[in-house]
């Protein structure tokens, strides 16, 4: 849901009115049990602000909204933040900024890559000028045809429109192995490059934390209960372990897949898995707010 629903905030009064939007779905949908709030998409991009700072422009800034979700709370309601992982070009905290739950000292190491691609698409015709940088995928492309020489362009998506022509099926796979996905092009000599999803959470130069730390911490600044993942099949297991060691462990919703954990800890489908020390923060599938309005 939106926060600027009417039914949700005020604008004259400039205040939010949950108890007013919460009898509004109890009038006409029987109540929810989460919901998603999402004051971010279509805002990114009208400046340099990004996904999290969104959230400190709220009415009342991050104590505001932590306010809104205690209300929620006390109402039985869990409450999920967005995470838009295509919010590439915007500004981000630094080490010790508001959402960066890191206390200070040496860097944590880098968490492994995970062993899978969110899908694997098979492309011809590939003219990187054209493509696609969004920093969701990676294409691939081989050097000779059949050489096993492959080239990685970081950040490029390469589709019919933007700088290649799809080879059928479309997505080849949505899930396997970089490896396979590599072979399975090797194996139709129309295709000479492959896009797979890159798997990052969003690391930005300069030295800035990435998105598993900044969202983490700002579920956690606000009391929320976990976030659904925008357009993602798959969610990094980072973004799970890093909010255990800032203590605030958390549901985790992609948008897409559908198969649990991979086995290496990333998540697929509406569930998280949470640590066995921690109680369970699952959300019950009734209706969510998202698709009310």
């Amino acid at each position: 849901m939106h926060p600027y629903d009417r039914f949700f905030f005020d604008p004259v009064a400039d205040n939010y009115t949950v108890q007013k939007y919460l009898d509004d779905v109890n009038k006409r949908y029987g109540g929810v049990d989460s919901i998603l709030l999402w004051p971010t998409y279509t805002n990114i991009g009208a400046d340099a602000r990004s996904q999290y700072d969104l959230f400190s422009a709220m009415p009342g800034g991050l104590p505001g909204v932590r306010a809104v979700v205690d209300q929620l709370h006390a109402a039985g309601v869990k409450v999920l933040l967005p995470y838009n992982p295509w919010d590439r070009g915007t500004r981000r905290g630094v080490a010790g900024g508001p959402f960066d739950p890191v206390p200070p000292g040496p860097p944590s190491p880098p968490a492994p890559p995970p062993a899978l691609p969110t899908k694997c698409y098979r492309r011809a015709n590939v003219d990187l000028a054209k493509c696609s940088k969004t920093g969701v995928f990676d294409t691939y492309t081989e050097g000779a045809a059949g050489s096993g020489v492959w080239t990685k362009h970081a950040g490029t998506n390469c589709f019919k429109g933007r700088g290649a022509t799809t080879v059928l099926p479309e997505p080849y796979s949505t899930d396997t192995t970089l490896a396979d996905c590599q072979e399975a092009c090797q194996a139709d000599k129309e295709c000479t490059a492959v896009v797979v999803g890159s798997g990052n959470p969003n690391p930005n130069p300069a030295g800035d934390v990435t998105d598993d730390v900044l969202l983490d911490g700002l579920i956690k600044a606000v009391n929320a209960d976990g976030f659904n993942g925008d357009t993602m099949p798959k969610v990094p297991a980072q973004f799970y372990t890093t909010s255990v060691r800032i203590g605030h462990p958390i549901a985790i919703e992609p948008e897409g897949g559908g198969k649990g954990s991979d086995g290496n800890g990333n998540y697929y489908a509406a569930v998280a898995r949470p640590s066995p020390s921690h109680a369970p923060r699952f959300l019950v599938a009734r209706l969510s707010s998202c698709n009310t309005r």
